[in-house]
């Protein structure tokens, strides 16, 4: 009898969970490998349309000024996303290009730009949605970046963030960082 109240609890117990997290899908959830990273929704665009400008113009003028030959003018197009990463009170800007020219089969680039259009970061073999996490290295936010099938965390090293996420080791925190931020996660493109 007794076991049989103790098994009837713990049905409720489960049963209950169950439907409060089914309630909870205002968090979206990215599983890979054994890590398990929740973010909120996207939030609204922190970026305006000056800064879509903007960065078509470091883009074409000084950015992929050698670059501009060979694209086709279906390579020519960017997602945009952007976060204060060191809290200083500016935008830095995610850039990326999915196509042809800029991805290979272990990932894309992205690049990660100041708000006066300085290259901190270049990441190669990467795939969005980045996650920016809470903790911090050296004033900004640590990333974590799919990379070659596996999550990968980055860390600032005083001047920028690993190129190549793919050859860090994987990121096998299964803690749920129900504070990250997802970025370029069903981010507008734009053309230059």
């Amino acid at each position: 009898m007794r076991n049989l109240i103790i098994f009837s609890c713990l049905t409720i117990l489960l049963t209950t969970s169950c439907q409060q997290s089914d309630q909870n899908n205002a968090e979206t959830t990215e599983t890979t490998a054994d890590t398990v990273i929740q973010a909120p929704e996207r939030v609204q665009l922190r970026y305006g349309e000056a800064d879509t400008a903007q960065i078509a113009q470091w883009l074409t003028n000084s950015i992929l000024k050698d670059d501009l030959d060979f694209l086709k003018s279906e390579q020519r197009n960017y997602q945009l996303d952007a976060y204060d990463l060191d809290n200083d009170g500016n935008l830095e800007y995610f850039v990326g290009f999915t196509n042809d020219y800029f991805c290979g089969s272990g990932g894309c680039t992205y690049y990660l730009l100041g708000h006066d259009g300085e290259v901190i970061s270049l990441f190669s073999v990467s795939r969005a949605p980045f996650y920016i996490l809470e903790s911090k290295t050296n004033g900004w936010h640590d990333l974590v970046i799919n990379s070659n099938s596996g999550m990968r965390k980055l860390s600032y090293d005083g001047a920028s963030y690993p190129e190549n996420p793919s050859v860090l080791p994987a990121f096998e925190d299964s803690t749920s960082h129900s504070d990250a931020v997802a970025i370029l996660k069903d981010a507008k493109s734009y053309s230059f």
